[in-house]
């Protein structure tokens, strides 16, 4: 499919912004991969929100959080003592529709329009697909300008999980335009970027220290000034919930 649609970050409750760039979802890419709305609860585990609900409070700076079933995924939960596999970051465009951001070993760092990744049903290929609003924060027009900036100069771009990198403690120039032209993510290494350019995350801690496991609830990550993640949400997708029956 050659379906173009033009992006500039922003949030629902913030103009739209000048500068727009380019997303082309593939099928291919796709198969790889303020809350006041009531929610149905597992009165044993997960809070539930259904995807129309997700659609109307998602906005640019919450996450998702994915549990994949093949083997490699299930051998990374267990290294990194994680219930996910992979993560992505959502985008709110000038238009009001829903994107998200994220880095695939297929596809490098790429954006997906959430209606796509709905019509193909790719939620099918996880076991659990999980929402995680960021709150407290304030999306104000330079933080989205500063945002986008970094979207465009990090797209596209190919993703690595090296050894080298994991071991790199502290770097301060993974999130910002000044990213070298060569620079690789994985995909908690990419949120972690923009968490960092939204000054979010400590600016110094190098991105690539942390996992999905870090966005968890149970890893109670915390946010910079005042700002957090708020309770995990197993998204429902018409009627099928993901997750239903996955193991933690």
């Amino acid at each position: 499919m050659n379906r173009q649609s033009s992006l500039a970050v922003q949030s629902q409750n913030s103009s739209s912004l000048q500068n727009t760039f380019q997303v082309v979802p593939t099928p291919q890419s796709l198969s790889e991969m303020k809350m006041n709305i009531p929610v149905q609860r597992n009165f044993w585990k997960y809070a539930r929100l259904c995807e129309e609900d997700f659609q109307k409070v998602a906005d640019t700076g919450d996450i998702i959080l994915f549990k994949a079933p093949d083997f490699a995924c299930k051998m990374q939960r267990f290294i990194t003592n994680s219930n996910y596999n992979h993560i992505a970051m959502i985008l709110r465009s000038s238009t009001g529709s829903l994107k998200f951001i994220e880095a695939t070993m297929q596809q490098g760092v790429e954006i997906i329009d959430w209606e796509i990744f709905v019509h193909y049903k790719c939620y099918r290929h996880f076991e659990r697909v999980v929402y995680r609003r960021v709150g407290n924060f304030q999306r104000s027009k330079e933080t989205l300008t500063k945002l986008e900036e970094f979207i465009k100069v990090a797209k596209n771009k190919r993703y690595s999980l090296a050894a080298t990198k994991l071991l790199r403690k502290h770097c301060t120039n993974d999130s910002d335009i000044s990213i070298k032209e060569d620079k690789t993510y994985f995909c908690s290494e990419l949120v972690a970027s923009l968490y960092k350019n939204m000054g979010l995350l400590p600016p110094d801690i190098s991105a690539s220290q942390y996992w999905p496991v870090n966005f968890s609830s149970r890893a109670g990550m915390k946010l910079l000034g005042g700002a957090f993640l708020d309770e995990e949400k197993l998204l429902e997708f018409n009627s099928v919930i993901s997750g239903e029956g996955g193991n933690a």
